[in-house]
């Protein structure tokens, strides 16, 4: 439920300076972490971009999936495209 309310313009780049921050390996960690990026490349796909490169290898790629997965999302993006 706070997904949409932090993920407006007052918030964006706070929201994507912390995920960037994130380093630890639980899965489940990196997983949410990924559903954050996606849910915000759905409002500011250009700002989320930036900061795929980033991440670890692991969240980058769960991250980039969810994305193609979505069907909010109208453009996908392809990971080599990314590093």
């Amino acid at each position: 439920l706070l997904l949409d309310y932090y993920i407006d313009d007052e918030y964006i780049d706070e929201v994507l300076t912390i995920s960037t921050t994130i380093t630890r390996d639980e899965y489940y960690i990196k997983m949410a972490n990924a559903w954050l990026i996606s849910i915000c490349y759905i409002k500011y796909a250009e700002k989320t971009k930036k900061i795929l490169s980033r991440l670890d290898m692991e969240t980058c790629r769960m991250a980039i999936q969810k994305i193609n997965d979505s069907k909010r999302v109208a453009k996908k993006i392809k990971f080599k495209n990314i590093r």
